[in-house]
């Protein structure tokens, strides 16, 4: 019996062979016809994966290209966009980047205002509170000038 690709590219994952994992992924998109038809799960779960590689590298450079990897996996599915907020304020910190940070604290606004979170789960609680931290913490950077340079264009 074959695993869907899901199953198959987060056993891969929790194996630690996120290159195999992504693979399966890729493939998946390749059969399906684009990124836009990729169930939601497996978009979740190649931005979990970039995440998780840029949380884990050394290097800023990879650590870099694998935040904003993962923010275009999230961008894929309109209920993924909280985590591209997340994505998107660490690129903000890394970079200290004005452009990062606002971009964070639009889609960040955006996903409060049109997710539903249930007082009782606990996961989307801490969804919801981690989006309104990065409305307050990097609202006021913007508005303080704390960001440490503008990656806006001049």
């Amino acid at each position: 019996m074959k695993s869907s690709p899901r199953k198959l590219a987060q056993r891969y994952y929790e194996q630690g062979d996120h290159i195999k994992a992504l693979e399966v992924i890729e493939d998946s998109i390749l059969k399906i016809g684009g990124k836009l038809k990729l169930p939601s799960d497996l978009c979740f779960l190649q931005g979990h994966i970039f995440m998780a590689l840029a949380r884990k590298t050394e290097n800023s450079d990879l650590k870099f290209a694998f935040f904003l990897a993962s923010v275009e996996c999230y961008l894929e599915d309109y209920m993924l966009q909280a985590f591209a907020a997340v994505s998107l304020f660490h690129l903000g910190e890394r970079l200290g980047s004005t452009l990062y940070y606002k971009k964070a604290v639009k889609i960040a606004k955006r996903s409060l205002s049109v997710m539903s979170f249930d007082p009782s789960k606990s996961d989307q609680q801490k969804t919801k509170r981690t989006l309104e931290d990065i409305v307050e913490t990097t609202g006021s950077r913007i508005i303080h000038g704390l960001s440490v340079k503008s990656s806006e264009p001049n």
